[in-house]
């Protein structure tokens, strides 16, 4: 199964679309959900702070801000394939 990684913070509205998104798109593409709170973390506040919301995909960082919904599944698919 793969894993999705949402960093993220509170009160951010991009961030609160992002995992609507990845939740909805949970129905068809099997994957588990991490969020990871980046004010938790100061290596990746830095990192991160301008840049949320960022997804990573098996480990690898895939999207950073915004994203459409297609562009997820695009993701998605690919990674299917691959994995194949």
């Amino acid at each position: 199964m793969s894993k999705i990684t949402l960093y993220s913070k509170p009160d951010c509205s991009l961030c609160d679309k992002a995992e609507t998104l990845l939740r909805k798109l949970q129905r068809d593409f099997k994957y588990e959900i991490e969020i990871v709170d980046i004010t938790r973390d100061q290596t990746l506040f830095e990192r991160y702070c301008f840049d949320i919301p960022v997804i990573l995909l098996d480990g690898v960082e895939r999207f950073r801000g915004r994203m459409s919904e297609e562009e997820l599944q695009v993701a998605f698919r690919e990674r299917i394939a691959k994995s194949r």
